[in-house]
């Protein structure tokens, strides 16, 4: 018998010395624990997020020099070939080279953009580099699709499934996954050690942990999926006979697949994943870039203490720390109406002179007046004047985010990371201005839909202590650009897209997820909602086209 560990690290994109100082300190916890076995995320020495710099030459020179020191997971060269690898080493010999035979191509990832898939069944020799020779005492070690067997597991099947991933978070994905990891034991026994890793790479993704232990179909270990550690690792002690028995007694006439207990298991609502995901990886984008805090130009916890005092303490006295979480955001987050909430900065400003201004130069070339649609305008003339004041915002929130740390006296100045307010829906739609808050730096809520965010403010009211935040979801949905008619605001969003948000959702989802076109998508939504006689089939068709 002995102990399994998977662990989940959170490694940045080329931060060699970084990455490798993790790895090597999980390997330490992994020996101290008594761990018979470690599993680490997928090409957790680069980094998941490395982009093309997997097809430079040197990535992989570096990447041998950081295998000879840890002998872990890598992205290897064989014949002339880059291959997405697994290592499987010994008291610092290599036992195996383990490719990747089914590469990741959907969705957010292009791994056979950088790496070639191994085929199936095919097992080689691969030549060492000379200096890991005198490691290995060998020349040649096993590369391919093969199984290891050892003198204390069975022969005559595999029953310890390890799976290093980099799986990014969205919403309700956890009991997905959890599903298909159950599945993978239940039907034939065994243990399966899934490793993911953590954290923002330096790419829109975040990578969710979860690492966790399965056992004949229930978990036996589970990592968090949202923390600010560097490092998870779920443990568990594996013992054979248990595997053994299971995979016998499904065998058996009597079986009535009684599963062993099983360890609590946390899976978030989607308000609470909304909650932590953006905001780790916020907070992992905001201590690598060494930038002072956040900008959010509106229209209207515990942590690492070194951070906090790098980033937010260059506004205090030596060796500050923040007492609570309305400290800390003063430092980091400055905003608008909301500031005094949620204990930010607020800086107000006008910026009419510069729409004026930018209107002018138009009418003195041009010799003509462009007029709001309230006014009497057209159309057009309506959009263009709106964009003069979103682009104006634009090029404003640039400039006060690389001074305002100065004026406020942050030690070293600093400039600010502009956060996006555009959701799912918005950009799915088009209905967003270009170079207004679809240019910011970072998007926090950029992949969730408009009906999920209004779930996370009413949720927000309550569990953040944040009464404030009714006003929001009672509000018309409006980008406030347009002049007010007798003290109203007369743009509703929903109205100038002919859709309403919870319709947006709802295609979007049968889009991106189901991949749906226009034709399946209207038969779908006919059959849907014609059933409970709420659409006739030519208003689904007008809202689908």
């Amino acid at each position: 018998m002995g102990h399994l560990t998977t662990v989940a690290l959170n490694q940045w994109a080329l931060d060699w010395e970084g990455n490798t100082n993790r790895i090597i300190e999980s390997i330490k916890v992994a020996k101290k624990a008594g761990a018979k076995l470690r599993v680490g995320g997928e090409l957790e020495i680069t980094g998941y997020d490395c982009l093309d710099h997997f097809l430079e030459n040197e990535t992989y020179h570096f990447l041998l020099e950081m295998l000879d020191r840890i002998l872990d997971e890598l992205a290897k060269k064989y014949r002339n070939l880059r291959l997405n690898c697994r290592i499987l080493a010994l008291d610092g010999k290599i036992l195996l080279i383990r490719p990747k035979l089914w590469l990741a191509n959907d969705g957010n990832y292009r791994e056979t953009r950088y790496f070639t898939p191994w085929r199936e069944g095919l097992c080689e020799e691969f030549i060492l580099p000379e200096s890991m020779q005198r490691r290995q005492r060998a020349v040649r070690v096993p590369i391919g699709d093969m199984v290891l067997s050892t003198a204390d597991m069975g022969l005559q099947g595999v029953e310890v499934f390890t799976n290093s991933s980099a799986s990014h978070h969205e919403l309700r994905k956890l009991d997905k996954r959890l599903a298909l990891i159950l599945e993978a034991t239940r039907k034939s026994g065994g243990i399966y050690i899934y490793a993911n890793l953590k954290g923002g790479g330096g790419e829109r993704l975040y990578y969710d942990g979860s690492s966790m232990i399965v056992c004949n179909g229930t978990v036996k270990a589970q990592g968090s999926q949202f923390s600010l550690d560097d490092a998870v690792r779920p443990t568990e002690q594996y013992r054979r006979i248990d595997v053994t028995a299971y995979s016998m007694s499904l065998q058996s006439d009597d079986f009535d697949a009684k599963l062993s207990p099983s360890c609590p298991i946390k899976i978030y609502t989607p308000e609470e994943e909304i909650a932590l995901a953006p905001a780790l990886w916020l907070w992992d984008y905001l201590r690598r870039s060494s930038l002072a805090g956040f900008v959010l130009p509106l229209r209207w916890q515990r942590t690492v203490i070194s951070d906090v005092q790098r980033i937010a303490g260059a506004y205090e006295k030596e060796g500050w720390l923040p007492q609570s979480a309305e400290a800390l955001t003063k430092n980091l987050f400055q905003a608008k109406e909301f500031s005094k909430a949620v204990g930010s900065y607020h800086t107000d400003l006008n910026i009419d002179e510069v729409y004026k201004a930018q209107k002018n130069i138009f009418t003195a070339a041009i010799g003509f007046e462009p007029k709001f649609k309230v006014h009497g305008g057209s159309m057009a003339e309506n959009l263009a004047l709106q964009n003069i004041q979103a682009r104006t915002r634009m090029v404003t929130t640039y400039e006060f985010s690389q001074l305002l740390p100065t004026i406020r006296g942050r030690k070293g100045g600093g400039s600010c990371l502009i956060l996006g307010s555009a959701n799912a829906d918005e950009a799915i739609r088009g209905y967003y201005t270009r170079y207004d808050c679809s240019s910011a730096d970072v998007n926090p809520i950029g992949g969730i839909s408009k009906t999920d965010l209004k779930r996370f403010i009413a949720w927000a009211c309550t569990n953040f202590d944040l009464p404030i935040l009714k006003d929001f979801l009672a509000a018309t949905p409006t980008a406030e650009l347009e002049p007010l008619e007798g003290g109203y605001v007369q743009s509703d969003e929903e109205a100038d897209m002919g859709l309403l948000y919870s319709d947006l959702q709802i295609m979007g989802s049968l889009r991106k997820i189901e991949k749906m076109g226009p034709l399946s998508m209207f038969q779908r939504l006919v059959q849907d909602r014609t059933r409970h006689n709420s659409t006739t089939p030519r208003e689904v068709a007008t809202k689908v086209k």
